[in-house]
């Protein structure tokens, strides 16, 4: 990609700037492609080491203009000077801390080339600590102007168009410490068009002093978070601090004079959407609550700010945080991708959400039913709480009439016509809002039946082979969306092993300074550094499956309805709520295959699951993995080491070590699955009995591979099953103490497929249609590269004859 026209000042405020971090930004900085210039402007440091640097780098570079203040005026006089000397065409605010991405200004150019009248960008982030190892993503929404004015979503990386700037100035000292904070808000104001880039194009360091590590860090944030929100808020808003989150401003719009009326229609588990559309066109009353009959009463301040929000012109409909009464969520919102369903369904009803979110209203695609206020004309002017009207008269598709009758018949009407209702106001430039001055309260339990979780993902799923839902105000950071790390920057797996293996490295030359043992850590070094490599392939092949029916891949497997059924199983698992948590134990045999095993055991250690074993049976490694090992840093894995008893007797050995109530297993030269323990996790909670279950594979035959297919049946074919092992053991879990589960060491292969065997000869084994893992034919030395013809045929006589 080339970055055609545009061109870009980087602004850089500095103050006593850590030369080594940013030395990491000017090096980002000067990776970036096109026409660039970076301002550097010191602030009267007291220490000039870093404006220094800057004038080092614009000695062999003038594209660094480093500009020396003799006094200190703030972050905002600094910014400002910077971008009164720049001379390009895009203002691209950093702070001399932080890592800007190396492909940021090719993605700009992209969206401003396809964009004419664009004049404001930003992208996602993510936080790091101070080595630069990752701590937590940052995903945002598409352009949500209620969520902006209660909170800075934007943050980091923003670029603005230079002439926009000329016309509504700079920062405003006057809201240090984060003039930002208001410049936004003006900026946002004035622009013609504003995009999102959903990408992560910035790192922005958690270290002492800044925001990414506590408000605190910098004291006066939350007083100039509500200022800023009091200068462009309408004179009748009242604008307060959130004393639990100091970066949101709670924003209260006034009940208009006179009050409108409001009229209830209770929801019962018969309520249809007719029901509803017949006291739409029946009351007078200006506002309709929807309101479940077991739900107890809302508050007056509750009430208040639901109709304050309906009765805003724009507002079609507005939800409250819906929890249960032992303070669960139920919902606090709802996305629509890759199915419809709450955020955080079954977290605490407290949680603030990421950087405080649910501390602010914003825009939702959809909204749970429970105490949602309509505005009544407006639903009406729509078309009704008729989802066929709405889909005819907004032109949602006509094939979608299909998604609209399975809707119904799954009795999950209401639901799936709020989504039509949401898709028709953003049709007309209206909004549905989501705000957390409202809350209404569930009996405990009172979360839907998994019955009709299931029937609302079915009508999804149909609706979206007919047509692309457009949910831009749900962060791609709250869905389940697998995104492959950027190249050079380390996801937390890597972050978390790369550590391992640097104290790996420290304590073998501080214990014997030999100079062969050092040269055998700095493999493992070099090992580390290949890591990288290995992993993104790894996630490139798990984001693959994620988004196989929706980049439109050929798979191998002929069922395509169901691999939609495992995407959105799978997707689910990540949210749905846990009945209970067992100890899950991962076994894990490895012999000589230092760096396949690194990301086998990364994979589990990024699990969405927190309680875990994982198991790692060394079997008389040779080239270093025991040196690896050593070096990890988790106490939840436990290395043992073997000598040489081969894989069976590995196996077991790896069975008698583990302490989990579930066992499951991974081979060295494949990856988990980010997903399935929790998956393991929900189905257990639902079915208490179960001994053993097993999920979907991706299998792929090179690290390229571009059609992987999917391997999984629902129901096992024993018989089927003695002939074609279609079950792969790294999908496979069973309860601890199953008769059957033990390694038959007499075998020298398809040891596998032997305990699968027997297993389901047992017992049926359960099939959990959720991605258990990806299992690659790729590596070296492994069973299924080599000629297999004469123990495949030995081993499906020997089942013959064990039924004989």
């Amino acid at each position: 990609m080339t970055t055609g026209d545009a061109s870009y000042s980087f602004v850089l405020p500095l103050w006593n700037s850590d030369p080594a971090l940013l030395g990491e930004q000017l090096d980002a900085i000067a990776a970036q492609t096109g026409v660039w210039e970076c301002i550097a402007v010191d602030d009267g440091s007291t220490d000039t080491a870093g404006i220094e640097l800057v004038e080092q780098r614009a000695a062999v570079d003038p594209r660094f203009r480093p500009v020396r203040r003799s006094t200190n005026g703030g972050i905002a006089a600094a910014t400002n000077d910077a971008i009164d000397a720049a001379g390009h065409d895009w203002i691209v605010f950093c702070d001399h801390d932080d890592r800007v991405h190396p492909d940021a200004l090719d993605r700009l150019t992209a969206t401003i080339t396809s964009i004419a009248d664009v004049d404001l960008i930003y992208t996602d982030e993510q936080v790091i600590d101070a080595a630069g190892d990752v701590v937590e993503p940052y995903r945002k929404p598409d352009w949500s102007p209620e969520r902006l004015l209660g909170q800075n979503y934007l943050n980091h990386l923003v670029a603005v168009r230079r002439t926009l700037i000329r016309r509504i100035g700079g920062l405003d000292g006057a809201f240090a410490p984060c003039p930002d904070r208001e410049f936004t808000l003006r900026a946002t104001a004035a622009a013609r068009r504003i995009e999102h880039i959903p990408e992560i194009l910035y790192d922005w360091r958690s270290i002492p002093g800044s925001v990414a590590q506590a408000v605190g860090e910098k004291p006066g944030v939350a007083a100039a978070v509500v200022a800023a929100a009091q200068r462009h808020a309408p004179d009748n808003v009242v604008v307060s601090s959130v004393p639990e989150a100091e970066v949101s401003a709670r924003i209260e719009w006034p009940v208009p004079a006179p009050a409108p009326t409001i009229a209830d229609v209770a929801l019962e588990p018969t309520t249809t959407p007719a029901d509803i559309e017949r006291a739409l066109r029946t009351t007078d009353a200006d506002l309709v609550r929807l309101m479940p009959a077991n739900a107890s009463q809302m508050s007056a301040a509750s009430i208040e700010a639901l109709i304050a929000q309906a009765s805003r012109d724009h507002v079609v409909a507005v939800g409250p945080r819906v929890v249960t009464a032992d303070r669960r969520i139920v919902s606090v919102g709802r996305a629509l991708r890759p199915h419809l369903r709450d955020l955080y369904r079954g977290g605490d009803a407290d949680y603030l959400g990421q950087w405080g979110e649910y501390t602010v209203a914003r825009e939702v695609a959809a909204l749970h039913p429970a105490g949602v206020v309509l505005d009544r004309r407006a639903v009406l002017e729509l078309g009704g709480f008729d989802g066929a009207e709405l889909i005819t008269r907004h032109q949602l598709g006509a094939s979608v009439t299909n998604a609209a009758a399975v809707a119904l018949s799954l009795s999950v009407g209401i639901d799936f016509t709020l989504v039509l209702l949401g898709l028709a106001a953003a049709e007309t430039g209206r909004s549905l809002l989501w705000t957390p001055l409202a809350e209404v309260s569930l009996p405990t339990g009172s979360f839907r039946l998994d019955a009709d979780i299931e029937a609302i993902i079915a009508a999804q799923q149909s609706i979206e082979r007919t047509v692309a839902l457009d949910d831009r105000y749900s962060p791609q950071g709250v869905t389940p969306r697998i995104v492959a790390p950027s190249p050079g920057h380390p996801s937390p797996a890597q972050s978390r092993f790369r550590r391992g293996l640097d104290v790996t490295k420290s304590a073998i030359v501080d214990q014997l300074d030999l100079p062969r043992i050092a040269d055998r850590a700095d493999r493992a070094a070099d090992a580390a550094a290949d890591l990288g490599g290995s992993i993104q392939r790894i996630w490139h092949r798990i984001a693959q499956v994620a988004n196989v029916v929706e980049r439109n891949h050929e798979p191998r497997l002929a069922d395509q309805e169901m691999i939609a059924r495992i995407d959105a199983a799978t997707a689910w698992a990540q949210y749905a709520p846990l009945r209970a948590t067992p100890l899950i134990s991962v076994v894990l045999p490895t012999r000589n295959r230092r760096e396949l095993v690194s990301t086998a055991i990364a994979s589990v250690a990024d699990q969405r699951y927190d309680n875990w074993q994982l198991v790692v049976v060394d079997d008389g490694s040779t080239d270093g993995t025991a040196d690896l090992l050593s070096g990890l840093d988790d106490e939840r894995i436990e290395v043992v080491h073997t000598d040489g008893v081969g894989a069976s007797a590995a196996r077991n050995v790896g069975l008698a070590a583990a302490s989990g109530e579930w066992i499951a297993f991974l081979d060295d030269d494949n990856v988990m699955h980010p997903v399935w323990l929790r998956a393991i996790a929900e189905h257990v909670g639902r079915h208490p009995a179960a001994s053993g279950l097993f999920g979907a594979t991706l299998r792929a035959d090179r690290p390229d591979d571009h059609r992987p297919y999917v391997q999984f049946t629902e129901t096992i074919d024993v018989r089927r099953l003695e002939v074609d092992n279609s079950i792969d053991l790294g999908a496979v879990a069973v309860r601890r103490g199953h008769p059957e589960l033990h390694f038959d060491e007499s075998l020298e292969r398809f040891i596998d497929w032997d305990l699968v065997v027997r297993l389901a000869r047992r017992d049926a084994l359960a099939g959990l249609p959720v991605f258990a893992g990806v299992y690659t034919t790729d590596a070296p030395d492994r069973i299924s590269s080599g000629a297999i013809e004469g123990p495949l045929a030995a081993m499906r006589t020997r089942f013959r004859s064990q039924q004989a």
